[in-house]
């Protein structure tokens, strides 16, 4: 006999099958349940490609079931919003919303709503509200105290102050690479940059925007320090929209190429200490041109 409580066990990939001359005679209650627990399930494995649920009686026929596959994010240029097929997971829903909020269709300090969100992308409304309450944990919305989601708007004084723990951050990742990376690991690093000057004579900004993230990433991975790399990546991605708007300058985007190649170079040489000099030298340029694009009437 299968108890309500034991039929997660019973809907897990392998196992998901329930014949009703399992349950204590209560048909009717072991469907529901049957039910209630494979959607609970269900919605925990939105990172799988296709799942598919069924509950059969004890001839064998169907009685439930449900299947979903997801598809891929695309790199998009959402300067217009994409439309969200209905059937899309909350991972997908966060990267359209956050690539709109890097690249300013949701401008910083607007409101946003799961009701407007939800007509704009053409998605139910629980997938707007977990990738809202996703890009909150990542600091790119915030909750005002009456419970209002806002887009971030941080002050200069806030991004410089995480600037320059990155720049902390990054110098001690570039030299653990250069003790710890194996050689494939550098050379696709200096791949990346070499991608980054092609883009660079002719694509997107959010193109070139995302390999520069890629970039450093990278880099940070190569350190081989997980708690490194989870901190980075916290701070980083509060960093998005500012260090996107500063991307699409070009004085500033020539700047940050020469930057990039002193820092392969030094990679390259497996010179601890010189990487982390450029990576730090370079996160402080990073403060100049922030202030500079964001907050003109302050770096005057």
């Amino acid at each position: 006999m299968v108890l309500p409580e034991q039929l997660d066990h019973q809907l897990g990939p392998d196992a998901c099958r329930v014949s009703l001359d399992q349950c204590d005679g209560s048909h009717k209650g072991c469907i529901r349940s049957i039910s209630f627990w494979s959607m609970v399930y269900q919605n925990d494995l939105r990172s799988t490609d296709a799942q598919s649920f069924s509950a059969t009686n004890a001839d064998g026929h169907r009685i439930w079931s449900r299947a979903r596959a997801t598809e891929p994010v695309k790199n998009l240029n959402l300067e217009t919003p994409n439309k969200i097929k209905r059937d899309l997971l909350a991972d997908q829903a966060t990267g359209e919303l956050r690539r709109m909020i890097v690249q300013g269709a949701l401008p910083p300090g607007g409101q946003v709503t799961e009701r407007e969100l939800s007509a704009l992308l053409g998605a139910s409304r629980t997938p707007i509200r977990e990738a809202v309450r996703t890009l909150a944990l990542e600091g790119l919305i915030t909750l005002s105290s009456t419970g209002r989601y806002f887009v971030a708007n941080p002050s200069e004084a806030e991004l410089h102050d995480m600037l320059r723990i990155i720049g902390v951050l990054e110098g001690l990742a570039g030299r653990l690479a250069c003790a710890v990376a194996d050689t494939k690991r550098i050379e696709a690093i200096a791949a990346l940059q070499q991608g980054m000057r092609r883009i660079a004579e002719g694509q997107t900004h959010l193109d070139y925007f995302e390999t520069n993230i890629a970039f450093h990433r990278a880099i940070v991975a190569a350190s081989g320090n997980t708690v490194l790399i989870e901190t980075h990546k916290a701070l980083n991605d509060r960093l998005y929209r500012a260090r996107y708007v500063c991307s699409t300058k070009e004085t500033n985007r020539e700047r940050a190429l020469k930057e990039h190649d002193a820092v392969v170079a030094a990679l390259i040489a497996r010179d601890g200490d010189r990487v982390e000099r450029e990576l730090r030298t370079h996160m402080a340029q990073a403060e100049k041109n922030i202030s500079e694009t964001l907050f003109p009437q302050t770096s005057g």
